[in-house]
């Protein structure tokens, strides 16, 4: 790679030797020349024009070597996962290079190459396109590494402006995987989209412009449609998905006046309501957020009448109940009504919708919260 860095003279005659060892049968020497050659065809040179004196960019390997680029992304569907990670290192690096020539350009249409384009920024154009089809079809790869480090390639391409419009045809089908049967990589999935909008589309419509952030709809509504799937099938991480939407979504936190609230609110609810799976998932976040701030206003109710924490026994030497039976509350000197909003409280946690969740543990967590005798808090 130094070589080429250099002069792609100096390593042009083995090219033809790259290329065949992309196809070996050694799964350990394909990672290896797979990983140079990723980085070989992204790499940009600048040349010295001894007649002006100034530096102009040199066509990347990628572009003049177009047979090398078609054997190395054949490698993203190699039977071997961790070649498969080394060609979509290269893929990375080639989106770096395709914003790097292309993405300051009025010239690079991503999708509508005119005929009055240079050759370069057509050629740009035509390798992004291709690098998003493939970066498509790697999302529904058998391999969590691998669908994990596509989320992560697909979020890194579309931190900027040009990197939303190259990527926008395959935007929504790429983070369906917030569906996905791993925790991890719905996680991945859920914080990079809606880190996507919030750095997007959350400015535009708190600054009125409703026009521009219809681009990214999309996020909105899938957030809200894996909340109502998580939801139904008690698989967790529904309070990630409330800290997301709240944060990065509405703006909860940021530095807005009650107009730029109103406009993210706005362009929130109008993006999920027009779609019926995204308005359905709305509608159950909203119905248990209802539910859960009521539970809270009981408790508090009582804990603030009560004055003190509401298991704790009001008879001297009674000892506390360990469950919501009504006998055991009253023997015990406990207001049976606060021990209920205690625990009820706890049903309506996010928390308690995982199946994989202790739901003694969250209440060893909310007694504990009860017992504070900080009145500031209450």
């Amino acid at each position: 790679y130094e070589l080429c860095a250099v002069n792609l003279a100096l390593v042009v005659r083995v090219l033809p030797h790259l290329q065949a060892d992309l196809q070996c049968r050694d799964a350990w020497r394909r990672r290896a020349v797979t990983t140079l050659v990723g980085r070989m065809l992204a790499h940009i040179a600048p040349t010295i024009s001894l007649a002006s004196s100034t530096a102009a960019m040199r066509p990347p390997l990628a572009m003049t070597h177009p047979l090398l680029l078609d054997r190395h992304l054949e490698r993203l569907g190699d039977s071997d996962e961790e070649v498969r990670l080394a060609a979509l290192g290269g893929v990375s690096s080639l989106f770096a290079t395709c914003m790097a020539l292309g993405g300051g350009s009025e010239e690079a249409d991503w999708d509508s190459v005119g005929p009055g384009s240079t050759s370069i920024m057509s050629a740009i154009a035509q390798l992004g396109i291709v690098l998003r089809v493939k970066l498509l079809e790697r999302c529904l790869d058998p391999s969590d590494a691998v669908r994990l480090r596509v989320i992560e390639i697909t979020a890194e391409v579309a931190g900027s402006d040009e990197g939303v419009k190259l990527l926008a045809p395959v935007l929504p089908e790429v983070f369906r995987r917030i569906l996905d049967k791993r925790p991890r990589i719905r996680e991945a999935c859920a914080s990079a989209a809606a880190a996507l909008y919030g750095r997007h589309a959350l400015p535009a419509w708190s600054a009125g412009h409703v026009d521009s952030p219809r681009l990214l709809s999309w996020i909105p509504q899938i957030l809200c449609e894996a909340y109502g799937v998580f939801a139904s099938g008690h698989v967790g991480q529904t309070g990630l998905l409330e800290e997301l939407i709240e944060q990065q979504i509405i703006g909860c936190g940021a530095k807005m006046d009650a107009q730029q609230r109103a406009f993210a609110l706005i362009g929130f609810v109008a993006s999920a309501s027009s779609e019926e799976k995204a308005a359905q998932g709305l509608a159950s976040l909203l119905g248990r957020k209802r539910d859960a701030h009521a539970a809270l206003r009981r408790f508090l109710k009582h804990r603030l009448e009560k004055g003190r924490p509401v298991m704790e026994p009001d008879a001297p030497g009674a000892l506390v109940p360990q469950g919501s039976d009504e006998g055991v509350t009253k023997r015990a000197g406990c207001v049976p009504e606060a021990v209920m909003a205690l625990e009820n409280l706890g049903r309506h946690s996010p928390t308690a919708e995982d199946r994989n969740s202790r739901p003694g543990a969250l209440m060893v967590h909310l007694r504990a919260m009860d017992a504070v005798r900080d009145r500031a808090l209450w």
